[in-house]
């Protein structure tokens, strides 16, 4: 582990919700960290700082600065964050790669509401490789992973993914990736199995949808995501060859149909934030899938949103087509 000697330089674009995160996430790492945070939002900046004053912090030392554009990006980083909303995410990146030198890159999903933005980013981080990942994190959670895993030499799996109000347009990405990485098993086809109803999101000029949407994968596997109106159980059920598995998502508690039970600790959005910064930072390399694994995956799962917010939204013209989640 690096020492309190050297300084990490990052660069955070975005102090949202999942950008404060991140800076929590920093100022608790136990090396020098060396951050400045972009927002163009005054709000934003306020909150992020007032979340680094509640924050305790590690004993080696942080220095933060905040800024209000991308004007003041000018230094090499060793690692660069964009945690912005999807509308912005290409724009940023080119920009920041542009003003700046970067070592590693980390980017929040959804990467973007068209599958022309999904190739831009695709191809502005291709010569990071494997030095560039997005922030799609289920499969770090051991006890949901493993859960998984068990019916990977299974011939034939069905697993089901359904809760009230869950945000799947923008969240079930994290569940796919999660059931495509522990199965060995690559997403080929997307559809709406159950017509989607959009609603407005939380996040001013986003969307959300109640409906369900089905996945086949490389050797047979199905996920079927659904989100409802009513309140259900929030689950994720696998059914193989011959077990069975239902996971509590909200309880993190494991039942299978041989009898056994289990309960697990999920770790919280700011640990998985400080185990792949430290893994990042220690060995190069992160547990997150890279861009390009990433990008692959959004285009079969954005697909479909595609098509449905066009019917909803009366958009005739394919070139104006876009899903809009974030």
């Amino acid at each position: 582990m690096k020492s309190c000697t050297r300084t990490m330089k990052v660069l955070l674009v975005g102090a949202g919700r999942m950008g404060q995160r991140y800076i929590t996430a920093l100022t608790e790492l136990d090396w020098p960290v060396d951050l400045l945070v972009v927002d163009s939002r005054p709000d934003s900046r306020a909150r992020a700082q007032a979340a680094v004053a509640e924050s305790g912090t590690s004993s080696c030392r942080k220095k933060i600065r905040y800024s209000s554009g991308l004007a003041d990006v000018q230094d090499a980083y060793d690692l660069a964050i964009v945690a912005t909303n999807s509308t912005q995410r290409s724009d940023i990146v080119r920009e920041v790669r542009y003003r700046a030198e970067v070592e590693c890159w980390v980017l929040e999903k959804v990467l973007a509401q068209t599958e022309q933005g999904l190739t831009e980013i695709d191809d502005l981080l291709a010569e990071w490789g494997d030095r560039a990942w997005v922030n799609i994190n289920k499969r770090m959670q051991p006890w949901l992973r493993e859960a998984v895993a068990r019916f990977s030499l299974d011939t034939s799996v069905q697993v089901e993914i359904s809760g009230p109000r869950w945000g799947m347009t923008c969240n079930g990405i994290h569940f796919l990736d999660l059931v495509s990485y522990a199965l060995g098993q690559e997403v080929m086809e997307a559809e709406v199995t159950k017509p989607l109803t959009w609603f407005p999101s939380n996040r001013q000029g986003y969307w959300e949808s109640f409906g369900e949407l089905g996945f086949r994968l490389s050797r047979g596997a199905t996920v079927n995501m659904s989100s409802s109106q009513v309140d259900v159980p929030f689950q994720m059920r696998i059914m193989g060859d011959k077990k069975e598995c239902e996971i509590d998502l909200w309880e993190a508690q494991v039942k299978c149909s041989d009898g056994s039970s289990s309960a697990f600790s999920a770790k919280g959005h700011t640990d998985i934030v400080m185990e792949f910064i430290r893994e990042i930072w220690t060995t190069r390399t992160c547990s997150l899938p890279s861009v390009k694994e990433a990008v692959a995956l959004h285009q079969k799962f954005i697909r479909p949103l595609v098509v449905s917010w066009g019917a909803y939204a009366g958009i005739e013209d394919e070139s104006d087509l876009y899903a809009p989640v974030t």
